[in-house]
């Protein structure tokens, strides 16, 4: 929480598992994993929680709750990802990060059922491409923020109060 750039920053290494986390205000993507080398293998990320990832990066694929490159046997499943909301010094809202997954260059890996309800700002998942083998990437749920005025999904009338609805 609060780190000056990744909650986790991986570049080497294998097997890690990430399960029952909570990524919050970290400065870039709450989980980075890439690699100059191999492929990295066998990286599960399961049951956690993301939010406010990248707030302190624009215009860059690293505004986002995971960014993954190069990884081979990875599931990335059953996660929350959320956004935060805050106001320029033009009084203009903006949504951090700007997005939820990146991903590159993955082989025999799944992204699946993860719930991004006002997940990001700009755009769920970003498929920079070069996969090898079967890529899954399927079953998520949720959408961008569209209302800034409602940046918490609610169902009508809920929390009243706090929103004026």
């Amino acid at each position: 929480e609060c780190n000056g750039f990744a909650g986790f920053e991986g570049k080497s290494g294998s097997y890690l598992s990430f399960t029952g986390n909570y990524f919050d205000f970290n400065d870039g993507p709450g989980l980075y994993i890439t690699n100059e080398g191999e492929f990295r293998v066998n990286i599960a990320a399961t049951g956690n929680i993301f939010h406010a990832s990248g707030r302190k990066i624009t215009d860059s694929y690293l505004s986002s709750h995971v960014c993954i490159e190069k990884c081979a046997n990875l599931v990335l499943t059953s996660n929350v990802f959320n956004l935060e909301l805050h106001y320029d010094e033009n009084k203009q809202p903006v949504a951090y990060p700007e997005y939820s997954i990146v991903y590159k260059k993955l082989k025999s890996s799944v992204i699946k059922d993860n719930a991004m309800q006002n997940g990001c700002g700009k755009q769920s998942f970003v498929d920079l491409g070069e996969h090898e083998g079967d890529v899954i990437i399927k079953d998520n749920v949720g959408d961008i923020i569209t209302d800034y005025d409602k940046p918490w999904p609610m169902f009508e009338g809920h929390m009243k109060e706090w929103y004026n609805v």
